[in-house]
């Protein structure tokens, strides 16, 4: 599997992909056009592993008590891409992060709406920065992008919307997932 993986990513179709999942696209044509010999598929229902971004799980409790289920109640032993999930990201970080971020100190120089909308939707998108836990963590992002101006801070994703433009005004406006913040940059 290593070496089919391997070969399919430095081969020239491998080499132009886009490189943010590309891991997740070539295991997939790999399984789909049946390059791997002896492959037995299970799926969220029958295997071991809750793959989060794929929303077949029911999660329950919270910290020490945190369950994360398949459909049919099973546990599920091994939860993959965690942080795609903020009830399972904050049960982790509750367990095993000492320290919490300062969202009022990260984001200093930032106008910040709570409101759970993108304020510049669909236009100025510069990127995408995942695994954010916090305005304060989109913040930090924006500070070390080059040309950032603003972010949507999506909560249920747990990522950031890098903005290349800090002007509000009447543009159009989106619902965060799971709500969340925009920040833009005071001028």
């Amino acid at each position: 599997y290593v070496k089919l993986m391997y070969e399919k990513l430095v081969s020239h179709s491998g080499r132009q992909c886009e490189r943010n999942g590309v891991d997740q696209g070539m295991h997939n044509v790999l399984v789909w056009t049946n390059q791997i010999s002896n492959l037995h598929i299970l799926t969220q229902e029958s295997g071991p592993i809750a793959n989060m971004q794929a929303e077949l799980i029911v999660v329950s409790g919270d910290g020490k008590n945190l369950r994360v289920n398949n459909k049919r109640g099973q546990l599920m032993p091994i939860v993959h891409q965690y942080d795609r999930d903020m009830t399972v990201l904050r049960a982790f970080e509750s367990l095993h992060v000492d320290w919490v971020p300062d969202d009022s100190k990260l984001c200093k120089g930032y106008n910040i709406d709570d409101s759970g909308v993108d304020l510049f939707a669909g236009r100025c998108d510069m990127g995408l920065a995942g695994g954010a836990t916090s305005k304060g963590d989109c913040c930090r992002a924006c500070n070390s992008w080059d040309g950032c101006k603003a972010f949507a801070f999506s909560i249920k994703d747990g990522k950031c919307y890098i903005k290349d433009c800090n002007n509000v005004g009447s543009a159009k406006r989106m619902t965060l997932r799971g709500g969340g913040s925009t920040g833009w940059q005071i001028t």
